[in-house]
């Protein structure tokens, strides 16, 4: 039977409940004609996404918003989303989109259309239960289980798979549980992409490596691509691009379905299962700080110190920042550096949005597992799986998330945060399930801590692009709207180039995204 053969059945059987059955990525709409209304879900995660426009002349659905356009859905700029975007650096965090009228499914949500009546439901929630008493040992045991069932069921397939690999640990402890539990009879396709003759080009380890059972293909970005091709990728996101590494991963895509590669598997989530992120260590000190713990404090800040070579001093004011309260609500770098920079923004534009608080930020007593939940659900893995299924249907390749399973999620999200997080370093769960997979992991140079850089955009946006950026700014239409002061931009950026050290290059790369979004979408008048 068919994917919809299965689902069909499964409605016809539990009707709306079918829900409960499902596992795995979908957007679906079913239109039941007994009852006459329409049915619509995504899957727990929102892996895929659902946009609709529901107005008085009708009800509009569709995978992309460009669907819905040539539906006759007319689209105009959402300011609410513009404004979160350019100010604090939010995307796809609520159901709004930049369309105006259009919307997005959440994850785990629910649909349906009668009579006229649109009515939305949450059918699915991360829960964290009551953590058995188990040793760290045991839950390495059921991490590792959990995994590989996972796997096993997502590498089911009619056709060739390939892997997005790295030179990290997240994708090489993939590519090595997939060896395991996927009988591959052939050499495994891993696509990557370099950055020649950079710090950040992580394929130098792997070309190095032992390619016996593994096929690479190493795609090398170079700054004149980003200049070529941005505006385009920015029409087929339908909004901004997260970061050169999306930039990356679109070429990446096209170079395996130019290989005949028709599905890819990716380690998205990993990080958040795992509490990969070094802002999660920080808000476990700063956790265990505010409960007078100052003895495991100190323990646990040495051992951060020397995996990441700082040299923090406990109650120093370098370690009272670390451990302030802070505003959680805007999504942060993996290396914990904020991404609501503005200072170009227009003033009256800017007042008249306020801020905004995501719905779970104080869901768990734990602050760590508030973070992750609010990360999964609102700030970061939304935008993440857009960006990733944009940019690999636009070349019509399916990659598959098998870290991302919900079964996978409520087995583990419930074991205590210190054993995620100890010993100085971030995902030290994973890492202990890694070992028992030393031998082919050693033929790999995976690095034991994240490199929290990845790519080379701040140089790209500081040297190589500078005037494309200027002409940018100089003929911006986010000025023309009374989005933007350009003066005030170019200023900012002229000071960003003559600064020595690279800095933070993200408000410069949100106006780049917005100005391309309007050129393609709204280049008419407001």
């Amino acid at each position: 039977m068919t994917d919809t053969e299965v689902l069909l059945a499964a409605y016809g059987r539990w009707g709306e409940d079918c829900l409960d059955h499902l596992r795995g990525m979908f957007a679906f709409a079913i239109w039941d004609e007994r009852e006459r209304k329409l049915f619509c879900a995504v899957d727990r995660f929102a892996i895929k996404p659902f946009y609709y426009a529901d107005r008085g002349d009708g009800f509009f659905f569709g995978s992309e918003v460009r669907a819905l356009a040539s539906a006759g859905v007319p689209l105009a700029p959402d300011d609410k989303t513009i404004h979160d975007y350019l100010v604090h650096g939010l995307l796809t965090h609520n159901e709004r989109t930049f369309f105006k009228d259009v919307k997005m499914l959440r994850p785990g949500h629910a649909l349906v259309h009668q009579n006229g009546q649109t009515r939305l439901r949450r059918y699915w929630d991360l829960e964290m239960d009551e953590p058995p008493a188990r040793s760290f040992e045991q839950c390495v045991d059921v991490a590792e289980e959990a995994i590989r069932d996972s796997v096993r069921i997502h590498l089911r397939s009619d056709v060739g798979y390939g892997l997005s690999l790295s030179s990290g640990l997240d994708s090489n402890f993939l590519r090595c549980v997939m060896s395991r539990v996927g009988n591959l009879g052939e050499p495994l396709d891993c696509y990557s992409y370099c950055f020649p003759g950079t710090p950040y080009d992580e394929c130098v380890g792997l070309k190095d490596q032992d390619e016996s059972g593994t096929n690479y293909h190493m795609t090398d970005l170079k700054p004149g691509m980003l200049a070529k091709d941005m505006a385009e990728v920015v029409r087929i996101m339908e909004g901004p691009i997260g970061g050169l590494g999306i930039f990356a991963f679109w070429l990446n895509m096209q170079r395996a379905r130019e290989n005949g590669t028709k599905v890819i598997i990716s380690g998205q989530g990993t990080d958040e299962l795992f509490h990969g992120y070094k802002y999660f260590y920080e808000m476990r000190l700063r956790q265990l700080h505010e409960r007078g713990e100052a003895e495991l404090v100190k323990s646990e800040l040495a051992m951060l110190n020397q995996s990441h070579g700082t040299n923090i001093e406990y109650g120093s004011e370098a370690f009272l920042r670390m451990v302030r309260p802070e505003d959680t609500s805007t999504p942060r770098a993996s290396d914990g550096s904020h991404m609501n920079e503005s200072g170009y923004i227009n003033p009256e534009f800017a007042r008249a949005h306020g801020p905004w608080t995501p719905p779970g930020r104080d869901r768990f007593q734990d602050l760590v597992k508030s973070q992750v939940y609010n990360d999964i659900n609102h700030v970061k893995m939304p935008k993440l799986l857009v960006f990733q299924d944009k940019m690999a249907m636009g070349h019509s390749v399916e990659v598959r998330v098998p870290m991302l399973d919900h079964v996978l999620y409520q087995k583990l999200f419930s074991i205590p945060t210190q054993y995620h997080l100890r010993n100085g370093s971030t995902k030290q769960l994973l890492r202990e399930v890694s070992r028992r997979y030393e031998d082919a992991l050693n033929r790999q140079s995976w690095k034991p801590l994240k490199m929290y850089m990845p790519t080379p955009q701040r140089e790209w946006l500081k040297y190589e692009l500078d005037d494309e950026v200027r002409a940018l700014i100089d003929q911006s239409i986010l000025h023309e709207r009374g989005y933007i002061d350009k003066s005030a931009l170019s200023r900012l950026y002229e000071d960003y180039i003559a600064q020595t050290e690279l800095g933070n290059s993200f408000f410069i790369w949100k106006f780049m995204n917005m100005e391309y979004l309007f050129r393609a979408f709204f280049p008419g008048d407001a």
